[in-house]
């Protein structure tokens, strides 16, 4: 599941371990479970969906792909006006009109998860939202390789991002020494996968990925099925085999 209501943890718990787990807080001096998720857990963080509290995974993709729509309407309207600050009024209208009046939203919480979305304040004290630098740079890239069919050898890149965009593609100015870490950093777009390191969309990887776990999990049963044939054959044999040495016996 990708998210448990925060109120159920501790019934969750309770009916695991048979301990309340509120209790085991309060007697080592943690004030509450948001308190303890926070410094402790560091692959969860919570989020109020449906006004409700609940526990989420931070690389989970409720919050991964939550994130990436924010970005792709942030970016659209931002490459439109000439890659300016957005008001958050204005971003909140383009978002439901794009997702739905009812979608989840809450600005809060993704400039609270995500360091490429940031909200500041500008003329007349109005709220805006905006991409950093380096999330800009993570939608040029998926711009590029969707240009080129959505995976490219890392050697590649640099090349293609200057033929795509006419920039030049310097790490160092994103204060990463090599390429492979600034990539790294952009894993909302795009994964580094292959022995031979080509760098592909989220979409594609994830597709790569499940394919790889579905062609091991068919060979793991194909394993089994042929132990559990061996196997079948040994008994079948080692019957045939007593019966044998019965008839011989005078």
């Amino acid at each position: 599941t990708q998210l448990v209501r925060l109120d159920l943890i501790d019934h969750l718990y309770n009916e695991r371990y048979q301990a309340d787990l509120i209790n085991i807080l309060s007697e080592n001096y943690v004030q509450s479970l948001p308190n303890f998720i926070q410094e402790f857990c560091k692959d969860l963080t919570t989020v109020n969906f449906n006004m409700v509290p609940h526990i989420v995974l931070k690389k989970g993709d409720f919050v991964q792909n939550y994130l990436k729509r924010v970005n792709d309407v942030l970016y659209s309207l931002q490459r439109g006006n000439n890659y300016c600050p957005v008001p958050v009024a204005v971003f909140e209208h383009e978002y439901n009109e794009t997702h739905g009046i009812g979608a989840f939203l809450d600005l809060d919480f993704v400039t609270r998860e995500c360091m490429g979305i940031k909200k500041t304040r500008r003329s007349q004290n109005r709220e805006f939202v905006e991409l950093t630098l380096i999330f800009m740079l993570g939608n040029e890239i998926v711009e590029v390789l969707k240009k080129r069919g959505g995976i490219l050898p890392l050697d590649n890149l640099i090349g293609n991002y200057k033929s795509v965009t006419g920039k030049n593609l310097d790490p160092t100015n994103f204060g990463f020494d090599n390429l492979e870490n600034l990539i790294k950093e952009l894993d909302l777009f795009v994964k580094i996968t292959g022995k031979k390191k080509s760098i592909a969309l989220r979409s594609i990887h994830d597709q790569l990925s499940q394919r790889v776990h579905l062609n091991r999990q068919v060979a793991e049963q194909e394993i089994e099925s042929e132990y559990a044939t061996a196997d079948e054959f040994n008994i079948v044999d080692g019957a045939a085999s007593n019966r044998r040495t019965q008839n011989m016996k005078p």
